[in-house]
């Protein structure tokens, strides 16, 4: 079970990391 809740926090970061540079990305083409 701590396996899969260090995946589940892994994979929320990754995916809070992803959002934000797409937001940065928008930033830059606007």
């Amino acid at each position: 079970m701590n396996t899969w809740i260090r995946i589940a926090q892994i994979s929320v970061t990754v995916i809070t990391e992803i959002i934000t540079m797409m937001k940065d990305v928008e930033k830059e083409k606007l």
